[in-house]
Formats: C-alpha cells, sequence, structure tokens
C-alpha cells in the first residue's frame, strides 16, 4: 500500500518518476521499485518523500486520514488526475 500512495501522489502532481527521484534524490529505479512495492524507502527518503508530497510519514506508511487533511485534496482543481492516477496505477499493478 506505500507503494500505491507514493505513485498515487506522484501522478496527482503531476510528476514523472524521474522529476520525483530527482527531488527526493534517488534513483528513478528506486522510485519504481518502491511504487512496485519490491523495495521499501530508507527511512531519509520516506521523510524527503513525506515532505515533497506535503504529507506525513505516518500517512505514508499506514494511509492514516486523521494527519492527512483528504479533503483539500477534493478541493483541488486537479482531482480529475488524481483519480485517472488511481484508476491507471491500480490497472498496472494488476497485471
Amino acid at each position: 500500500m506505500l507503494g500505491m500512495r507514493i505513485a498515487f501522489l506522484r501522478i496527482g502532481k503531476g510528476w514523472s518518476r524521474e522529476e520525483l527521484a530527482q527531488r527526493v534524490g534517488c534513483s528513478t529505479r528506486t522510485v519504481y521499485l518502491c511504487e512496485r512495492g519490491r523495495q521499501k524507502p530508507s527511512s531519509d527518503m520516506l521523510l524527503r518523500l513525506a515532505e515533497e508530497f506535503g504529507v506525513t510519514r505516518d500517512y505514508l506508511l499506514t494511509g492514516e486520514t486523521q494527519q492527512f487533511d483528504s479533503s483539500e485534496m477534493l478541493e483541488e482543481p486537479h482531482i480529475t488526475v488524481r483519480i485517472e492516477a488511481l484508476i491507471q496505477y491500480l490497472s498496472t499493478t494488476s497485471e
């Protein structure tokens, strides 16, 4: 689920894997592996991901929304992009 949250947030921001990798200081392959659940991000990377996405580490790890105001996402003009990103992610992980 951590990988899905990373991919969902990345695509929702309109960032490529390459751009996210540059922002958090890792390789594109590391981002790919983390999104697919094949590798766990280091604690440093997890902190940088949370900072870049504007969420807590707890949200990334557990998905708990108590510390992450999901209502803000609904107010963003790019909610359609987020929904399409989730659909795209789910369709590629089921293959």
